[in-house]
């Protein structure tokens, strides 16, 4: 059986403590205590729960960094790095083969490059499903598109701009597609379909900078669209790429499920495959993208139970939810 490992962190500190502890009474406790102890004391990385399905022979474990989001990214990177490491080491000997870095664990280590010289366990970031879920939106948009549409890459990620361009080119029906990091307005003009990527805090799109009918798919950090766009022009459709997978579900409550969040849907289908090595550290290459297409194209409507770690008997009345992390 294949085993993979999930890092998460907490969100709401005393609501998944006392879930995980079945202590209501710790939900009284205020988070900045918790924050404040999770900084000075020596707090080891938790097992909160397993995900696991009766579809293939895979199981995962939930592990909890003990930092929260503000730790995270307000404390010096060599203490954040060293305790996602103590976390991954956790999950190594737990015998996990491979480990999904969730949300800020993969972007305070830049999409895992951090850990690239670790040899004793599988590491990815969720950077390869990302973008492969800007390629999937793309070919959605197609079919509201002109024929034979020009499409442009913008923003200050090259290297994933660089990444998406010859996936993009494999589409059918695209006449053109290019990448201009700091386009000119007359540029922007001539695009039918903008994709926007990375930090794009240096761009301004303002109405008179979009052909009629122009798209924009923004998987973009910052605020380049002008705000008015939307009152102005409602020819323009200003779309985001859909990172969550709907084939890969989740259930923690009977009744209840939801789909998983990009670093942990990378995980698990590279986990289906026995995939060994790391996987898109720092950002993913073309082949590494089509690599995923073709995974999510087959594995579909799989659907996994989140069973949380037992610290003490449950009453059997009692619904087991699944904590703020996933």
């Amino acid at each position: 059986m294949n085993t993979f490992a999930f890092l998460a962190y907490p969100r709401e500190i005393s609501q998944d403590l006392a879930k995980l502890t079945h202590l209501p009474a710790l939900k009284l406790i205020p988070d900045a205590a918790y924050e404040y102890a999770m900084r000075k004391f020596p707090i080891r990385p938790v097992l909160t729960g397993h995900l696991q399905t009766s579809q293939h022979p895979v199981r995962g474990h939930v592990i909890s960094v003990p930092l929260t989001a503000n730790h995270l990214k307000s404390l010096p990177a060599e203490e954040v790095h060293a305790k996602i490491s103590e976390a991954i080491s956790h999950a190594r000997d737990l015998g996990a083969s491979m480990i999904g870095l969730g949300a800020l664990t993969a972007e305070v280590s830049g999409a895992g490059k951090a850990f690239q010289s670790r040899k004793d366990i599988s590491i990815t970031s969720g950077a390869a499903y990302r973008a492969a879920s800007i390629v999937l939106e793309i070919e959605r948009l197609l079919k509201h598109l002109p024929r034979k549409p020009t499409i442009t890459l913008v923003g200050s990620d090259v290297v994933l701009a660089s990444a998406l361009l010859p996936v993009i080119q494999k589409i059918h029906g695209i006449h053109q597609v290019t990448v201009d990091p700091e386009p000119t307005p007359m540029k922007l003009r001539e695009a039918d379909l903008l994709v926007l990527l990375g930090d794009t805090s240096n761009l301004q799109i303002r109405s008179e900078h979009l052909k009629y009918n122009a798209m924009v798919l923004n998987a973009s950090r910052g605020r380049a669209m002008d705000p008015r766009i939307s009152r102005d022009r409602s020819d323009v459709i200003v779309t985001d790429p859909s990172i969550f997978n709907p084939a890969i579900r989740i259930q923690s409550i009977p009744g209840y499920s939801k789909t998983l969040c990009p670093s942990l849907t990378e995980t698990i289908l590279l986990s289906l495959e026995g995939h060994r090595g790391h996987f898109a550290l720092g950002g993913p290459d073309s082949a590494q993208i089509e690599q995923l297409l073709l995974l999510l194209k087959k594995h579909q409507n799989l659907h996994f139970d989140f069973v949380p770690r037992q610290v003490r008997p449950a009453r059997t009345t009692q619904l087991q939810g699944s904590a703020g992390w996933i």
